[in-house]
C-alpha cells in the first residue's frame, strides 16, 4: 500500500486485505475499500454488483497493483519478516 497526498491528509493506495497461500504462490483478494478516490476503481466497483463479480474485480485490482509494484521493483519474498505490531 502506497499512502498517498489527499486534501484531508493521506489515503492508502489500494486500500485492501489480502490472504497469501505461500505453498499455493497465491494471492487473494479478501475486502478493498467500500469508497475509492480513484475514479478507475469507483467504476470497476460500481460494475461489480454480484458477489463473483465483486471477488473477480477485487482480484483484478490485485493483479494490477502487483503488477505496478513489480515494474517498479518492489519484490516479494515468503522469508519477509513482518514488521512489529503489524
Amino acid at each position: 500500500t502506497y499512502l498517498l497526498p489527499d486534501r484531508h491528509g493521506s489515503l492508502p493506495y489500494p486500500d485492501m486485505q489480502v490472504r497469501i497461500y505461500h505453498d499455493a504462490h497465491l494471492v487473494e483478494a479478501r475486502q478493498w475499500a467500500a469508497v475509492h478516490g480513484q475514479p478507475l476503481l469507483r467504476a470497476l466497483r460500481t460494475r461489480a454488483e454480484r458477489e463473483l463479480d465483486q471477488r473477480w474485480a477485487r482480484n483484478m485490482m490485485l493483479n494490477k497493483w502487483l503488477e505496478y509494484c513489480v515494474e517498479r521493483g518492489h519484490r516479494f519474498s515468503s522469508s519477509t519478516e513482518p514488521e512489529a505490531g503489524a
